[in-house]
Order: structure tokens, then sequence, then C-alpha cells
């Protein structure tokens, strides 16, 4: 979303449910309902392996969502004890790009020059994980940095009851064109 003074919002957020519980229907629903409306390329591949990949795929997209499934295990890589320092640029970026939302992210100098200059960075992510694997692997020091404090935890206690006859409908005409007049208004 963009105020009309340009200010954009990064939305961090993080489902917990059990194993079975449909975490991974969000990512269907959202893929399903952003290439009804021709803006598949805003979705971040889920596998974002390096800061300098995140920060390359929003350089060439600014406003985009990442849904990464199993995201405590990607944590356990971003902080935890055998963490993978690529990964670990990432948590890094994603502080970094919170705050710039009305503003630019003035990248990163490298010998050949600035790359990854990014102006109003919008991202939205969406973690999927079970309760257990996301907490295992981190400390007091994890919280401290920022990162996990900007990030919405959303917790699902019970698994939704299940329906013989579940029907899957499309997205209605009148949340597509809502949507699709947020993302025109970007521009």
């Amino acid at each position: 979303l963009q105020s009309e003074t340009g200010l954009r919002s990064n939305d961090f957020n993080v489902v917990l449910a059990a194993t079975g519980s449909g975490k991974e229907s969000c990512e269907k629903t959202i893929a399903k309902i952003l290439s009804a409306i021709n803006y598949d390329e805003m979705i971040m591949p889920s596998g974002v392996q390096s800061g300098n990949g995140l920060l390359n795929f929003l350089s060439g997209q600014p406003v985009a969502i990442w849904v990464k499934d199993e995201f405590g295990v990607y944590l356990e890589s971003v902080f935890g004890k055998r963490k993978n320092p690529m990964e670990a640029q990432v948590g890094r970026f994603l502080l970094e790009l919170y705050n710039k939302s009305d503003s630019r992210y003035s990248g990163n100098a490298h010998a050949s020059g600035v790359k990854h200059v990014i102006e109003q960075p919008h991202l939205v992510l969406l973690g999927l994980s079970t309760q257990g694997t996301i907490f295992d692997s981190l400390t007091f020091k994890d919280v401290e940095n920022g990162l996990l404090n900007r990030i919405a935890w959303w917790i699902v206690t019970d698994n939704p009851p299940l329906k013989d006859n579940l029907e899957v409908v499309e997205p209605s005409e009148r949340m597509l064109s809502t949507l699709r007049s947020w993302l025109e208004f970007r521009i």
C-alpha cells in the first residue's frame, strides 16, 4: 500500500501452525490472485539464498511479496549457531529495508560501483512455520537486533475443521479490481 505522500509499508508476518494445518494455502492463494491480475512478477522466489539475492530482486521489482515456507528452518540459517553467512545477510538487509519504504535504499558500494539502489522498497514477507522449529535456535541476542520485533506473529492453535465438500472459488472481480487499483496507485 502507498499513501498520498508516497509512504509504503513493509510488512513482515509469520504464521505458526501445526503440520497439516494448511499453511501452504496462503502461498497458493496469493499466487492465484496475483496471477489473475497479471502481477506474477511481484512474487519473490521462495529460495532467497543471500542478502545480495534479496536486494537484486528488489532493485528490479521494488514492490514484492516473499512467501517462505519452513521459515523456522530458514531463521536457523540466519541466526542459529550454524548460521549461513550468506543467509545471515538477508536478516540484516530486511532490517535495513524496513524503514526505507518512504525513501530510498542507497545500495552497497562495490569495486565496480554502487549496486542495488532501490526507490521506495516495499516488501511483504509471509513466513510459514511450525511453532516447534521457529524458536529452537533463537536467543535473546537475536531479539535485540530488531528484526524479530518487526515481525507480526500469527499463531494458529487449532486445525480448521475438515470439510467433505470443500469448494475452491475463484477470486471475486471486486477483490481483483480493488487489488489492481492498489497496485496501480504505486506507479
